[in-house]
């Protein structure tokens, strides 16, 4: 269920459930109803939107569970934790260092250049798109700048010039705009 909301007349909503196994089976509330403000905002007390269940099973012969609200829910089988062909998005090069899936951390030592290279890989983008790359310093203020990758030409990378922090660790990071 979604968080109540204070003062500001804000709540929660209700967020994202998925249960995804070979058998589901057995009772319970699964809840994802917005939550409340507090019951003195004006004009009167808000509701925030309802989170969305999907329940992904091969048997749910046994499934008795409790849905609230009972229309924000879907069930099915689709028995993938992350569909076939879904975009991906991954940083190959960093810093001068070749880097693989997952968080990427730089460390350049002092003497460094702090403007460094990041090559980009995409696959699964149907157009050109623009990618946010970032480097955030453990020390010192972050750092972004856009690339585009064109999807029509092989292979589908781009490499964006970045200012590094030396003699401390920088996270990088990407994602499509």
């Amino acid at each position: 269920m979604g968080g109540k909301g204070g003062e500001a007349c804000n709540s929660g909503s209700g967020g994202a459930i998925r249960l995804l196994a070979p058998i589901v089976a057995g009772d319970g509330l699964v809840d994802v109803n917005g939550g409340l403000s507090d019951v003195s905002c004006y004009p009167c007390p808000r509701r925030a939107g309802h989170g969305r269940i999907r329940i992904d099973a091969l048997d749910r012969s046994n499934l008795a569970l409790d849905v609230q609200p009972n229309a924000a829910h879907a069930v099915g089988s689709l028995m993938l934790v992350e569909p076939a062909g879904a975009p991906t998005l991954s940083i190959t090069m960093a810093g001068g260092e070749v880097v693989g899936p997952g968080p990427t951390s730089i460390f350049l030592p002092f003497g460094t250049a702090t403007t460094q290279d990041v090559v980009i890989q995409a696959s699964g983008f149907a157009d050109p798109i623009d990618v946010v790359l970032t480097v955030t310093p453990e020390s010192g203020a972050k750092r972004q700048v856009t690339v585009t990758i064109d999807m029509d030409v092989d292979p589908d990378m781009a490499t964006g010039s970045i200012e590094f922090v030396s003699n401390t660790v920088n996270q990088v990071h990407a994602w499509v705009e």
